[in-house]
């Protein structure tokens, strides 16, 4: 069993990952922004984070970059999720992003996804 962090300001997107989390019988933790969501990261050494990429406090970018920082989480898989045209171009330019979800995102993309990294 696998522990995901699922980092994002809205809620209905935490919930609907983690649900998605949790019937592939993984464990999610949610954080509303980078800097809880880093804080998180370092308590509990997730196995993969899933961020949004604006994000109040501290955006996805700069988690990311505060993730590769942590010699204790810097190999740590982070994908990048946004609905914002230009993120995909530049979370793929950015050699510490592991990849990219655009939203919104089918399901059953997302399901087949997490059961490849995870399994």
């Amino acid at each position: 069993m696998a522990t995901v962090l699922v980092v994002d300001d809205d809620p209905n997107i935490c919930q609907l990952v983690s649900d998605v989390i949790a019937d592939l019988g993984h464990t999610p933790l949610v954080a509303p922004h980078g800097r809880a969501g880093l804080a998180l990261a370092r308590a509990h050494h997730p196995d993969l984070i899933l961020s949004d990429v604006m994000m109040p406090v501290v955006d996805g970018y700069a988690l990311v970059q505060a993730i590769r920082a942590d010699p204790a989480l810097a190999s740590t898989p982070v994908y990048l999720m946004s609905a914002a045209m230009d993120s995909d171009r530049k979370a793929k330019a950015l050699p510490a992003v592991t990849g990219f979800i655009s939203k919104p995102f089918e399901l059953s993309a997302l399901e087949q996804l997490l059961h490849s990294l995870l399994s």
